[in-house]
């Protein structure tokens, strides 16, 4: 039962406990028309209760998409950084860097990051780092690695 549904259930338990009450309540004192007229206002209380807790489901159901999409977003990203540095590993393994030899400098690949082309032409716009960071909601050191193992 996800978290949804408790609310629901818990909004109806809610509303079935005061619809008793009040009818244990009215029952008590008055007439036959007071108590239907109290058990109606209880009903309708309820009625309302519920379609506050679908709204409120409804909403928390909205945001968690929008959670889970952003989230989506970052592992994408992290993924990407994670295969930069694997072949930037293998690079410098298969470059004899520990060798001491001197060696040519390796053909860049083209990056494959999403907003890799937005941060070239940034760059070349002669932004700061930090300005770039900012506008594309990246981290400073997240452009710069993509900017460095890019080869730029």
């Amino acid at each position: 039962m996800d978290g949804f549904q408790i609310l629901l259930l818990a909004a109806a338990v809610i509303g079935v406990i005061l619809a008793a009450a009040s009818f244990f309540i009215q029952s008590k004192t008055g007439s036959a028309e007071d108590k239907f007229d109290g058990a109606d206002n209880v009903l309708k209380a309820v009625g309302a209760s519920v379609e506050e807790a679908d709204n409120a489901a409804e909403e928390l159901h909205k945001l968690a998409g929008s959670v889970m999409e952003e989230m989506e977003g970052k592992y994408q990203e992290l993924l990407f950084l994670y295969n930069l540095i694997d072949e930037k590993k293998k690079e410098i393994s298969a470059g004899g860097w520990n060798s001491g030899a001197k060696r040519e400098p390796a053909k860049k690949k083209p990056l494959k990051h999403p907003k890799q082309q937005e941060i070239l032409r940034m760059v070349g716009e002669g932004m700061a780092v930090a300005d770039i960071a900012k506008e594309l909601g990246m981290g400073q050191g997240e452009v710069n690695l993509i900017l460095e193992l890019g080869g730029r």
